[in-house]
């Protein structure tokens, strides 16, 4: 099948050195071992709560390199999956190919992707790719944009980390091991700017280098206040991708939105 052309929202230039643009690079994927199915139960979740079905026009946002598009895609959902870094959309197109589905891959920044107001029955930004920027008007401006996109009474879902679990159960070193080696994240949490700053280094076969990445963490609380803000009437909460309820002891907030 031929696979649609790949839009570029970013110019030649664009100072935009933010260090998501430095992470996510063809190592993330080695690191993050997503398993069949794990997948599998994060798209079955999907289809129960957003109520998805073919014909439905989905974007993804911050689709990394097409965990969810590709195989939602595959169910006969019109989709579009947005990310800034060029690295994971190479990697999302080879799998779009291999699996012989169309998707429009847009690179861009969340805050500044365009698209016609209503064009998307639904919208979804998956693990932790909220709370990335230095201020929150920059997160509120995102999940504008998305609500922008957004048709009236379509549903919207947000996966970020829970802030309550992460303060109770703070690890500051985590490890992890994959086939070429393993990564150290030695975390420390901002009380002052509500961050979790990490320094990473991964070591790949014999040689090491550094990261540095921080994620705003957010109650639910705050979140159903921006999702207000936006436009937006929260109707389920979640703890994690398969229905656990929130509380100070699941990892994740999943908030399911309607567009009022």
């Amino acid at each position: 099948m031929q696979q649609r052309r790949t839009a570029d929202a970013i110019r030649p230039g664009d100072a935009m050195a933010e260090w998501w643009q430095r992470l996510f690079d063809r190592s993330y994927v080695e690191i993050y071992r997503f398993t069949d199915d794990r997948v599998e139960r994060e798209l079955e979740f999907l289809k129960d709560v957003l109520d998805l079905r073919p014909g439905l026009r989905l974007l993804d946002v911050c689709c990394g390199f097409g965990r969810h598009a590709v195989p939602l895609a595959r169910m006969g959902l019109t989709v579009t999956g947005v990310d800034l870094s060029a690295a994971q959309l190479r990697q999302a197109r080879r799998r779009a190919r291999t699996a012989g589905v169309e998707v429009e891959w847009v690179r861009a920044d969340a805050r500044r992707f365009t698209s016609r107001a209503g064009r998307f029955d639904r919208v979804i930004n998956l693990f932790t790719s909220f709370g990335y920027f230095s201020e929150e008007k920059e997160d509120l401006k995102m999940l504008s944009r998305m609500t922008r996109a957004l048709k009236r009474g379509g549903l919207l879902c947000l996966d970020t980390m829970n802030r309550d679990f992460l303060v109770r159960h703070f690890q500051p070193t985590i490890v992890t091991s994959f086939a070429a080696g393993h990564v150290i994240d030695r975390n420390r949490l901002d009380h002052a700017s509500g961050r979790c700053v990490a320094e990473r280094e991964i070591c790949r076969e014999g040689k090491t280098r550094k990261q540095q990445f921080s994620v705003r963490l957010y109650t639910a609380r705050e979140l159903i206040l921006m999702a207000g803000a936006c436009g937006l009437e929260v109707v389920e909460l979640h703890g994690s991708l398969d229905k656990q309820p929130l509380s100070f002891d699941t990892p994740r907030i999943v908030l399911i939105a309607r567009k009022r």
